[in-house]
């Protein structure tokens, strides 16, 4: 007999076909009595390790991108609250008179936190969401750079070499 790794270390291959890690799966009992005899199956061959590497950089990227996205729409886009106060925001931006607090309560209950007074929310909170769309879009171009340079790859190592050069724009980190 004569087994071998797989690239991903799930399960094992005899004689090019996969036998899963099952120990209710005779193929996989009988391998592990082969391993108690002292046995060791072949490494997995070396392309389908750079293979395996570049998807699971891919994966990896991938859960990083769907995070970042998560982490948006949780803070800017299905944020009611948050929604109302842009929209105060941009009613207060256009503005000709005084705020008051009656008028933009949402803005108001920040003031102590994000402003000393109701001016300096706005500021604050125009900043914010402005700093917010600049970090998007930085976002997004890497994102369609690394999209872009994985389907023109024409090699493993030029997809690998993709996704390991990603080079994630700063986010700032929590006060």
């Amino acid at each position: 007999m004569n087994y071998q790794q797989t690239p991903t270390g799930e399960g094992i291959m005899r004689d090019g076909t996969w036998i899963p890690a099952d120990r209710q799966n005779r193929d996989w009992r009988v391998y592990l009595t082969w391993l108690a005899q002292g046995n060791s199956p072949d490494p997995p061959p070396e392309s389908a390790l750079i293979v395996a590497q570049r998807d699971a950089n891919a994966v990896a990227a991938k859960g990083a991108i769907e995070l970042v996205r998560h982490s948006i729409a949780l803070n800017q886009q299905d944020s009611a609250v948050q929604q109302l106060e842009y929209a105060e925001l941009d009613r207060a931006l256009a503005a000709t008179s005084a705020l008051t607090a009656e008028e933009y309560p949402l803005l108001a209950a920040l003031v102590g936190i994000d402003g000393a007074d109701l001016n300096a929310v706005v500021t604050a909170l125009d900043q914010r969401r402005t700093d917010l769309i600049q970090r998007i879009a930085s976002i997004h171009a890497v994102r369609t750079q690394t999209q872009q340079a994985i389907a023109a790859a024409t090699t493993a190592a030029d997809a690998k070499a993709s996704v390991e050069n990603i080079a994630w724009p700063a986010l700032p980190t929590p006060a």
